[in-house]
């Protein structure tokens, strides 16, 4: 796996089950849906299978539905 090689395991992941079709992505068939259970569970087998240490996970089912942050805000860093 290429990010291990080049960053290591000890790379912080987020691996996030929130992914729903916005603007283009919209018109095409293989990206118009959101990910299934069996997609995320073979994400999270690959991350185990090849040692990475850390991350968070999100589980697609904790999700509300069309969850969208809301990009207009602006960002406090404080």
């Amino acid at each position: 796996m290429m990010i291990r090689e080049h960053l290591g395991r000890a790379l912080h992941i987020s691996l996030m089950g929130q992914y729903f079709p916005t603007y283009h992505a919209s018109e095409r068939v293989e990206l118009n849906r959101k990910i299934t259970r069996q997609e995320y569970q073979h994400c999270l087998t690959l991350l185990e299978q090849y040692g990475f240490e850390n991350g968070w996970f999100q589980n697609p089912d904790d999700i509300q539905e069309a969850f969208v942050p809301d990009f207009t805000r602006e960002a406090s860093w404080n």
